[in-house]
């Protein structure tokens, strides 16, 4: 991925993703937090964020 150029997301922001996560996975919803992962890792391999 060299070249690109991302949007540095705050803090906040990652922890509120982090959170979002581990709150599924806390219960039993691993098929969701994985859901969420996935859409995470599509929305930076289309660039989306990027400044």
């Amino acid at each position: 991925m060299a070249g690109r150029k991302y949007r540095k997301i705050s803090r906040l922001e990652l922890l509120t993703i982090l959170f979002s996560i581990q709150a599924l996975l806390e219960s039993d919803n691993a098929d969701k937090a994985l859901e969420l992962i996935r859409e995470l890792i599509a929305e930076v391999k289309r660039g989306d964020g990027a400044e």
